[in-house]
């Protein structure tokens, strides 16, 4: 919205009522009817309504300042709605950027938890029988006590 500053308002008001030469008019007590609301005077003519005379290059510049007006709000209004929409467009971009990013460390981080899962299962799994140290344990001991059996039989036998 355009907040027009007090103070300048009032110097361009006093600027303008100051500008203006000042002029006699007489005017009538006739009621003003919206066909007879403008009228171009001559000298010494009398107005046929009260109220407020402009010359012609007043009114001009009347008109031109109000054309203007409108033009220069329009600018304002164009410039305002630009830095509008180009302000939510990077606040759009920069969300979807960080909505990219998310996703992207979500997936890393997945990967990373789905090894660590695959490694814990693994271990609780624990390795086959036949590779368990407990086991080639059990065969050495039984193999020592096989061969020194077989060995004493042997020294048996041979003895006889």
């Amino acid at each position: 919205m355009i907040k027009i500053n007090p103070i300048i308002a009032i110097i361009t008001v006093i600027a303008f009522l100051g500008c203006q030469l000042p002029t006699s008019v007489m005017a009538a007590d006739e009621p003003v009817t919206p066909s007879t609301s403008v009228i171009t005077l001559k000298k010494d003519d009398v107005a046929p309504f009260a109220g407020t005379l402009f010359s012609t290059p007043a009114a001009a510049e009347l008109l031109a300042r109000l054309e203007n007006q409108e033009a220069v709000f329009k600018l304002r209004l164009e410039k305002e709605r630009s830095l509008l929409t180009s302000g939510l467009q990077l606040k759009i971009d920069i969300l979807t950027l960080t909505i990219k990013n998310e996703k992207e460390l979500n997936q890393k981080i997945t990967i990373i938890k789905d090894h660590q899962i695959s490694e814990l299962e693994e271990l609780a799994r624990g390795p086959a029988w036949y590779e368990a140290p407990e086991f080639w344990l059990a065969i050495g001991i039984l193999s020592g006590i096989a061969l020194t059996v077989g060995a004493g039989y042997a020294v048996g036998q041979a003895g006889r």
